[in-house]
């Protein structure tokens, strides 16, 4: 919408579309990132990413283009939720092609070609802690990116499983392969109910976990929101709080995604 001008939502001159099935991909996206020039589809299932060219016509053909993580890591296929911190992108990991729980981040350099394999790169954090796995949303402090724990694959249903409150926390300053960049926080210390997240939002200073559903199969909604002071200690109970907002409204739970306003 140009400056000043608003357009009637229902008119179907102000919309348009374009059809990733043309790249030979599916369109079982869950998610999206913006670096400033392109924006990218996190692929959901099958692991190829789409990326648009948005100085380009939204309908062209060469404006859109696909890569297949598979050929960099051929686990690398079920995300939920990508970031961006000012160089690389990063796509959430949440399952595996059999439906397990996977811990595989993949980051992608806009300063190399996207075709390119040799831009792409992934870390497994389950190898840092086995629980740090099957992730929703994804985002960026400034300096650490954090991958909000939900859980949720067919090997988690009708058992509780530490992935349901482990946060993971890459220190983007340091180097994305090693295990030491990383670092994990189980919410279930705060609170045992403290599990499913569905997406996070950063307001300066506090972390804040969107709260959707235990992820037990059972999936009962939560109104438990979890928030970290940037501030303190990342592994520290302390630095963490939570407030449930059925204690506002009993029907004020299961909430999918957070965002910031400046002030609320």
């Amino acid at each position: 919408v140009g400056a000043g001008a608003y357009h009637d939502l229902a008119n179907p001159q102000y919309w348009s579309t374009a059809d990733t099935a043309s790249l030979g991909v599916g369109s079982a996206f869950a998610g999206s990132a913006f670096d400033g020039h392109f924006l990218y589809l996190v692929p959901g299932a099958d692991g190829r990413v789409v990326r648009y060219n948005t100085q380009t016509d939204f309908g062209g053909p060469g404006s859109w283009s696909t890569f297949d993580l598979t050929t960099v890591d051929p686990g690398a296929v079920g995300f939920r939720g990508a970031a961006f911190d000012g160089r690389y992108v990063y796509l959430a990991p949440h399952s595996h092609a059999d439906g397990s729980l996977s811990g595989t981040v993949a980051r992608y350099d806009t300063q190399g070609a996207f075709a390119s394999s040799a831009s792409w790169s992934t870390f497994d954090v389950s190898s840092v802690n086995p629980a740090a796995k099957g992730f929703v949303g994804a985002t960026y402090d400034g300096r650490y990116l954090y991958f909000v724990p939900f859980g949720e694959g067919i090997a988690a249903y009708g058992t509780l499983t530490p992935s349901e409150g482990m946060v993971a926390r890459f220190d983007t300053t340091a180097t994305f392969t090693t295990g030491g960049s990383w670092s994990t926080f189980d919410t279930h210390a705060l609170d045992p109910n403290a599990t499913g997240y569905y997406g996070a939002t950063f307001d300066g200073r506090y972390l804040y976990l969107s709260p959707y559903a235990d992820a037990r199969g059972s999936y009962t909604e939560r109104g438990l929101v979890t928030r970290y002071d940037t501030h303190a200690s990342f592994t520290t109970a302390s630095s963490w709080s939570i407030f449930d907002t059925t204690r506002v409204d009993p029907r004020a739970m299961g909430f999918v995604g957070a965002t910031f306003d400046g002030r609320y």
